[in-house]
């Protein structure tokens, strides 16, 4: 396929802002930069660092920080900024766990190749956030090509509709020298800026509510109709009375036998028959 439109829209885009300047910055703030600018307009991202470096010491000092104090100095307005503010913590964090400081000195005076494959390792960047740390720190030759700028590609005829990311970005990377890749990435982002795609953000899919089937009916045992009650028996009829026993006579009271008659005075008892000796001990 043929590339003039492309070509054209880059050329007509680096007419347009020719006084595009890139960021100033190390290759870790153009790191944090990266994060805050991706399918977001440049300017947007430069305010954004600049309130997370008005709010911390330092880059160390905001690596360390809590998700809600990151937020509240970004600004809870942020265009997805608890995403972005994630991803900004594992890089800083994988960062630090290889070099033992928030600088990537042990890049210097390596090879494009080996620096690409660095960035492209780091946790938490995307490969478009990865190929623009490329770009503007270690002015790699590559164009970086996030979500919103290929829909912008794709609106305005320039790519293919089935074009990804990864192709896109080799496409426009293709499409220029190698000492105009900064001035070109700058020129596209502001051209996106000015010309948002209307198919970005894309409009979220809606989930279906997933109801549960329901549980089948369970079969009602059936109802015993109540047993007829039996008459209850007559009462029996009362006995007639018995009729009352005559009352029992009294007992005859009992009679004392007589006193024995008192001992006339001066009569003798009868005497005691005498006692018998005592038996000798032997």
């Amino acid at each position: 396929m043929s590339h003039k439109a492309l070509e054209a829209l880059l050329k007509k885009a680096r007419a347009a802002h020719k006084k595009a300047e890139p960021p100033a910055g190390d290759a870790t703030l153009q790191l944090i930069l990266a994060i805050l600018s991706s399918n977001a307009p440049l300017h947007t991202a430069e305010l954004g660092l600049d309130r997370l470096l008005k709010a911390f010491v330092d880059v160390n000092e905001l690596r360390m920080s809590l998700g809600d104090e990151l937020q509240e100095a970004l600004g809870i307005n942020y265009p997805q900024g608890r995403e972005r503010l994630t991803r900004l913590t594992e890089a800083l964090n994988d960062v630090f766990g290889r070099e033992h400081q928030m600088d990537m000195g042990s890049l210097k005076g390596k090879g494009k190749r080996e620096q690409r494959e660095y960035l492209d390792s780091l946790r938490g960047l995307t490969h478009a956030m990865a190929a623009q740390v490329f770009c503007l720190a270690f002015e790699g030759h590559c164009v970086p090509v996030d979500e919103r700028t290929l829909a912008a590609l794709k609106e305005a005829g320039a790519l293919e509709d089935n074009c990804d990311l990864q192709h896109a970005e080799n496409i426009v990377t293709r499409s220029v020298k190698a000492g105009e890749a900064v001035e070109t990435f700058l020129a596209l982002h502001a051209w996106v800026d000015a010309n948002p795609p209307k198919t970005w953000p894309p409009k979220p899919v809606a989930t279906p509510v997933y109801t549960a089937p329901a549980a089948p009916a369970k079969k009602s045992a059936p109802v015993e109709e109540p047993a007829a009650k039996k008459p209850a028996p007559a009462p029996a009829a009362k006995a007639a009375p018995a009729p009352a026993k005559p009352a029992a006579k009294a007992a005859a009271p009992a009679v004392k036998p007589a006193a024995k008659p008192a001992a006339k005075a001066g009569a003798k008892s009868p005497a005691k028959a005498p006692a018998k000796p005592a038996a000798k001990k032997k």
